[in-house]
């Protein structure tokens, strides 16, 4: 099978199933291959192996169970780093990048350069890890949140 007739078969899958199934799709099939998104559509006439086949039939059976596809790819994508998720954690949402950008802003703004930022319940870390990451913060919420967000964190955001 090539990699042209292993989307077809996910989005006749998918179809009506998730509101943004060719997304998800090819989102779930470039982690089966281990490429990108932009490799799929770059190389349709890619063969797919016996074993890439088999993940990626086992990642649209959880995406037809209603799985997000975050949980299935083990990361979601916010402010351009990735971040590890998985059932334990919330996935950060895109217009959460709002608030991390009206921060960096009101930061700014008040000339704040260093100091603590307090995110508390963090589940990925996210908001926090994002808004150290443009200035010299230090990243503070109760030692259980922090242990779990920086254990899932860890290799992940640079």
């Amino acid at each position: 099978m090539e990699v042209r007739d292993a989307l077809s078969l996910g989005r006749q899958a998918l179809s009506g199933k998730t509101e943004h199934f060719a997304r998800d799709v090819a989102l779930l099939l470039a982690h089966a291959l281990g490429c990108t998104v932009e490799d799929v559509y770059l190389h349709p006439e890619r063969v797919v192996t016996p074993q890439e086949y088999d993940a990626y039939l086992y990642f649209l059976k959880r995406r037809i169970n209603k799985e997000p596809v975050a949980y299935i790819l083990g990361y979601k994508e916010f402010m351009g780093k990735k971040f590890k998720v998985d059932k334990r954690v919330l996935i950060p949402r895109p217009e959460t990048e709002i608030l991390v950008e009206t921060a960096l802003k009101i930061m700014a703004d008040m000339e704040i350069k260093d100091g603590i930022i307090c995110d508390v319940c963090c589940g990925s870390g996210a908001v926090g890890l994002s808004l150290m990451g443009w200035g010299r913060f230090s990243c503070f919420t109760s030692a259980k949140r922090l242990w779990r967000s920086l254990e899932k964190t860890q290799g992940i955001w640079a």
